[in-house]
């Protein structure tokens, strides 16, 4: 039996562009995926949190790389002049091999087009340190590494908040119309 989705969750009306002007569709042929990037050097954890995010919503396209310098490849900011690929989320690991998930945060608020774009970083060690360091850089939220699903499920609501936050600010802005 194919789960109902969830028309009155955050994460659902995100989908839609049409909820700005207050006439929410739902017809599936209107409907554009999320785009979530993740940046994460455990393929458990992705798995986790690829299948958390689908299981909420099966229109979230969840891209995974496993490294940071993957990461700002998979962005179009490994070659100038490039066209930028631009998510709705980046879930990025504190610790990954090549580039530090900090340094990578910092690239992508440098650049203008992505600035925006919110981030969560993610990690099983992160000092309090880290996570100054990362609200400093512009992370939109710190999530510990969930070890089950049941764990990430608990932060389905916060990345909800988050990306609607982020598509008011947005649409406010009239960026990303």
């Amino acid at each position: 039996m194919k789960p109902t989705p969830k028309y009155d969750s955050p994460l659902w009306l995100c989908n839609h562009r049409h909820w700005r002007s207050g006439s929410v569709a739902r017809d599936n042929s209107s409907q554009s995926a999320l785009k979530i990037l993740v940046a994460e050097d455990s393929s458990s954890d992705v798995f986790i949190i690829s299948r958390g995010l689908t299981e909420f919503d099966q229109r979230c396209r969840v891209t995974a790389v496993n490294d940071g310098e993957a990461l700002l490849e998979a962005l179009g900011l490994d070659s100038p002049g490039q066209a930028l690929n631009v998510p709705d989320l980046i879930i990025i690991d504190l610790y990954m091999p090549k580039l530090y998930g900090l340094q990578a945060l910092k690239v992508i608020k440098r650049e203008p087009q992505l600035a925006g774009v919110p981030c969560i970083m993610i990690s099983s060690y992160a000092t309090a340190s880290d996570r100054r360091e990362a609200a400093r850089l512009g992370a939109a939220g710190f999530f510990d590494k969930p070890e089950s699903l049941a764990d990430f499920r608990k932060n389905i609501r916060s990345i909800e908040s988050i990306l609607l936050r982020s598509d008011s600010r947005r649409a406010d802005c009239h960026c990303g119309s």
